[in-house]
């Protein structure tokens, strides 16, 4: 840990813990996850936005193989703030990955619900975007094609009447 931090306000307070959670995605995704579970641990002083900070905790050690303290961290993100749709999920995944399937269908339902009702509150990388536009494109082209399929097999069998 870290020194003590001096007192600031809390707009200050809220840009370190800013900086703390892209610099800690980024040592994610570098694969140096005990630094940046360093990083979010020393940040939790700062006092704010300690749901996203225990979130982004579970995230770092469910990378590291650290199953029982991910389930840890976003079992405290969703104690701070319940209707935190991806830790439901993600404590689902822990759960699942734990061979605790009831606990993990439990909280998956959880998460769906949440994101129903608090889709503002559903958060997504870059990558998950990226990824999630993909599947989108995939089933418009589909779609499309099925109707286009329908509708010659209409216009041919209104055609032999």
């Amino acid at each position: 840990m870290s020194n003590p931090i001096p007192v600031r306000g809390e707009s200050e307070r809220r840009q370190e813990v800013s900086e703390a959670l892209q610099r800690a995605e980024e040592l994610r995704r570098e694969k140096r996850y005990d630094q940046g579970i360093d990083l979010l641990v020393d940040a939790l002083q700062y006092g704010v936005d300690k749901a996203q900070i225990y979130y982004r905790l579970g995230n770092l050690y469910f990378d590291a193989k650290k199953v029982d303290h991910a389930e840890y961290a976003y079992r405290k993100a969703i104690e701070i703030e319940p209707n935190h749709v991806n830790a439901h999920h993600n404590l689902s995944v822990v759960f699942r990955q734990q061979g605790k399937i009831s606990e993990s269908v439990k909280f998956r339902k959880k998460a769906s619900s949440l994101a129903r009702r608090h889709p503002e509150q559903l958060q997504m990388s870059p990558e998950q975007v990226q990824h999630a536009r993909g599947y989108a494109r995939k089933w418009i082209i589909v779609g499309g094609v099925a109707i286009g399929i329908i509708l010659i097999a209409l216009i041919l069998f209104s055609l032999r009447q």
